[in-house]
């Protein structure tokens, strides 16, 4: 008799998918075989899901806001958009569990890259949005550096 394992969900560019701002990957073969041993890994990536571009400019979080850093333009409603595209998928799946890679705008758990102006951001505490969706809604959110 086999036991069935759970599905998980996992940030796309730890997975291996070159999603990143910078169309570059975060893929960690350890952690990717270490969560393999106990779930289905599922990826995901919210601002891929948004229709964002990869590559596409760095964007950080100021408040409520998320700015794109070279211009300063406002892109907080394609996160949004991004988040609730990947919070219904995770939903249809019947996924409880999402491992998400920190410092992102979306996927920041315990850390995000914040803000200061088009030239700079800093790392600070904080949740990215699609973790704050996800949290709000029930979700259990691990960080993976």
């Amino acid at each position: 008799m086999s036991i069935e394992k759970e599905k998980v969900a996992i940030s796309a560019c730890i997975f291996g998918y070159p999603f990143r701002f910078d169309g570059k990957d975060k893929k960690n073969k350890e952690i990717l075989d270490n969560l393999s041993k106990k779930y289905i890994l599922i990826p995901i990536c919210p601002e891929v899901l948004s229709g964002l571009s990869v590559p596409r400019k760095p964007c950080s979080v100021k408040g409520n806001v998320i700015f794109e850093n070279e211009s300063g333009e406002d892109k907080t409603h394609y996160f949004i958009k991004g988040a609730k595209r990947g919070l219904k998928i995770l939903k249809s799946l019947g996924i409880k569990k999402v491992f998400l890679k920190e410092k992102s705008p979306s996927c920041g758990v315990n850390f995000v890259h914040f803000y200061i102006d088009k030239n700079s951001t800093q790392i600070k505490e904080g949740k990215g949005i699609f973790t704050k969706i996800l949290i709000e809604e029930g979700f259990e959110v691990e960080g993976i550096e």
